[in-house]
């Protein structure tokens, strides 16, 4: 809306006689009776009257405050096949085993060889999902295709590499489950480290960690953000353990 200038000191309208009250009218000779408007003070008050709304609106413009700014979106986890030990992460001798990939493709890849592991694995599966868990997936990797259906560091002199990943719905119920222990590896307990244990940040990998580093098998069992792993290597030296487990730490994001 444009606002034409307006003079802020407006003359005063001169009285009229009926405009008087009946006080003065009566000290002045005139009759009294109820103060009136005539029709012409009438028009001149209702002009004064929108004048001034006009220059409250020109003086003081509502403006709508602006709208919230949207909350930004949380980064997006990447999935847990995405996290889990890759060829180029380990020595060239091993080959990947059939059944990597997501959990459940694991269990029925072993269920036929070793019906045992199989069902074990559904049992301690679920019990991660009752804790929160998503989504889960291994990775395995040996130098003998007869090592790919056994237990985790149970592959006797046959060299492999395994990595676990379990994603939870939030860090807490991650945290949680790797207290209470991931395919039945549960942290030591503080200040009750037997040799080739360390636990905490001395590990390298976090507060919520732990190792286990006596030959011919190494281990690592974390949480980080969303995500618990576990890293397994049996009867390879220490440098590839350790250049393993940071290849799939680094992809907890």
């Amino acid at each position: 809306m444009k606002c034409a200038w307006q003079e802020s000191n407006l003359l005063p309208f001169g009285p009229e006689p009926n405009a008087l009250s009946g006080e003065l009218q009566a000290r002045g000779g005139f009759p009294v009776y109820l103060p009136r408007y005539t029709a012409p003070s009438v028009t001149r008050l209702t002009a004064a009257l929108a004048i001034t709304f006009a220059l409250v609106a020109c003086t003081s413009p509502l403006t709508s405050a602006p709208p919230p700014s949207p909350l930004p979106s949380p980064t997006p986890h990447k999935p847990v096949t995405s996290t889990l030990l890759q060829p180029s992460d380990l020595p060239a001798p091993l080959t990947q085993c059939q059944g990597s990939g997501a959990i459940a493709g694991y269990i029925a890849a072993v269920k036929s060889p070793n019906p045992d592991l199989a069902q074990r694995l559904t049992k301690q599966w679920n019990d991660l999902k009752i804790l929160g868990a998503k989504e889960a997936a291994i990775s395995l990797f040996a130098a003998d295709p007869s090592a790919c259906s056994k237990e985790l560091a149970a592959v006797g002199s046959v060299q492999s590499a395994a990595s676990l990943v379990v994603a939870f719905a939030e860090q807490g119920q991650a945290d949680r489950a790797w207290q209470a222990g991931i395919l039945g590896f549960s942290p030591p307990v503080p200040g009750e480290l037997p040799p080739g244990v360390a636990r905490g940040t001395g590990t390298g990998l976090g507060p919520s960690s732990w190792t286990y580093d006596r030959t011919p098998v190494r281990l690592a069992n974390w949480e980080k953000n969303v995500f618990v792993a576990l890293v397994v290597f049996t009867n390879l030296d220490a440098t590839a353990f350790k250049a393993g487990t940071a290849a799939v730490d680094a992809r907890l994001n």
